[in-house]
């Protein structure tokens, strides 16, 4: 499978591109008037946001919740940090269809289990966001193979 090298697990830039894909899938028809780019940035956001959650539940930070209704304890989870904390990274108003979407319990379990581990220290935050950087999405009219 790419992104093994004989460990079993993915690299981590191959976790964060799973989940990404997985949350893609997920969000479908709810994102369709999404321009690509803010699309993108919203869902790298959202991996971004359950890193952050679970390295703050890793050092006692915050409770360690299993989301109820997946997507929907999610989004909760974010605008609660938003509120009590502040800051752009929660910010519902940054992508707020987001706030729309309605992603499957499943979708959400696959895309957390895409993501594994993938955390450790607080710099990994930084290292996604430039993994991603150069990555783009678009639409396809048809079938596809990129």
């Amino acid at each position: 499978m790419p992104g093994e090298h004989g460990t079993g697990r993915c690299e981590p830039a191959g976790q964060v591109r799973g989940a990404l894909l997985e949350l893609l899938r997920g969000v479908g028809d709810d994102a369709a008037e999404v321009e690509p780019r803010r699309l993108h940035r919203g869902l790298i956001a959202v991996i971004l946001r359950i890193v952050f959650l679970r390295l703050a539940a890793a050092r006692g930070l915050l409770r360690a919740e299993a989301p109820a209704g997946a997507w929907a304890g999610l989004v909760a989870s974010f605008r609660r940090i938003h509120g009590a904390r502040g800051g752009a990274l929660f910010d519902p108003a940054a992508h707020p269809f987001l706030e729309r979407a309605r992603v499957a319990d499943e979708v959400v379990a696959r895309a957390l289990a895409r993501l594994g581990e993938v955390g450790g220290e607080v710099e990994r935050l930084g290292s996604i966001y430039e993994e991603t950087l150069g990555d783009t999405l678009g639409r396809a009219v048809g079938p596809c193979l990129v």
